[in-house]
């Protein structure tokens, strides 16, 4: 988290404190595809085109995530990596998306 909160920081520097933040959006397998993600994500969306404010998120599953934020208009705008710098960790080093949507209408932040 520490690594995550360092990386934020320097893409999005004074700008994060007044961006929304997307919050862990899970759906179980079963009911994947059926729109209920993107349901709760367009009222954040909704909500941060009102306000003329961005969004932003974190995504741990990079391969699976990205094509479905880029479609509700996030991009990526650093990658980071877990475990590649701790010695405890047996597997590989995970990806970790940072992600931002710029509200509707207005100029990119980052």
């Amino acid at each position: 988290m520490q690594k995550i909160d360092i990386a934020s920081r320097q893409v999005l520097g004074e700008k994060r404190k007044w961006m929304l933040q997307l919050d862990i959006v899970a759906t179980i397998c079963i009911r994947q595809h059926r729109g209920y993600g993107s349901a709760l994500v367009k009222v954040l969306i909704d909500k941060s085109d009102l306000e003329s404010r961005g969004v932003w998120l974190v995504s741990s599953n990079v391969e699976e995530n990205t094509r479905f934020y880029n479609s509700l208009g996030f991009r990526t705008v650093t990658t980071i990596f877990v475990g590649d710098s701790n010695p405890l960790w047996q597997e590989q080093p995970v990806p970790i998306a940072i992600m931002v949507r710029e509200p509707k209408g207005t100029c990119q932040m980052v």
